[in-house]
């Protein structure tokens, strides 16, 4: 019996040495609903919300009476568990408080867990990834020049059969430039070297 007793009193040092730890920010209380930090900002989860609002014998308030706390005056600049959502009160509008927004903000609380959290930003990120490669790839081929090969009347490049020693292919490829000459039916009005020395010695000796 006197164990059980020397057990329970160091149990309620340790509970006392524990609680003692444990720094607790409690706002005032609008329409029964108060904001409860433990230990700074954000270092409570969803589950331990729902067992502080017990240890406060209360539990977490609904979305109804949230409004009507905010009706009254409650407002915070910190995010809080509600019933099925994270939500932050706001009646004066704040750029860095609920992004100026007021009114009951809410987050969304899904149910998605952390690993289908990671393997969706996976996928998002391996879509980025093909897209600039994708892009990178057109903006490649748009880039490239390309040549026109005239075979002699031998067919294309490639249908042509290696020749000669060791396969090479036949040298008689010839690289041109195509040119879109119109036909003219105006005769040509120069006139080549010889010709014009023939007309100078015509008129010479007609001089003499």
């Amino acid at each position: 019996m006197d164990k059980f007793w020397w057990r329970l009193a160091w149990g309620l040092c340790l509970l006392q040495l524990s609680l003692a730890q444990i720094d607790l920010n409690i706002t005032c209380r609008y329409a029964g609903v108060f904001h409860v930090e433990k230990n700074g900002r954000y270092s409570i989860s969803r589950t331990e919300a729902a067992d502080l609002c017990k240890a406060f014998n209360s539990t977490l308030p609904t979305m109804a009476q949230m409004e009507k706390a905010l009706s009254i005056g409650f407002e915070t600049c910190r995010y809080g568990f509600i019933e099925g959502h994270v939500v932050i009160p706001r009646i004066h509008p704040n750029s860095i408080c609920a992004a100026n927004n007021t009114g009951v903000s809410r987050v969304s609380f899904g149910s998605l867990s952390p690993e289908w959290l990671i393997i969706l930003a996976s996928l998002l990120a391996l879509a980025l990834i093909l897209a600039v490669c994708i892009a990178v790839n057109s903006r490649r081929r748009c880039g490239q020049k390309k040549k026109l090969v005239i075979n002699n009347g031998n067919g294309a490049v490639g249908d042509r059969k290696p020749s000669g020693i060791n396969g090479e292919a036949s040298k008689s490829q010839e690289m041109v430039h195509l040119v879109n000459k119109e036909p003219s039916d105006i005769p040509d009005q120069y006139m080549t070297a010889d010709e014009t020395r023939n007309l100078q010695n015509v008129d010479m000796k007609i001089g003499v």
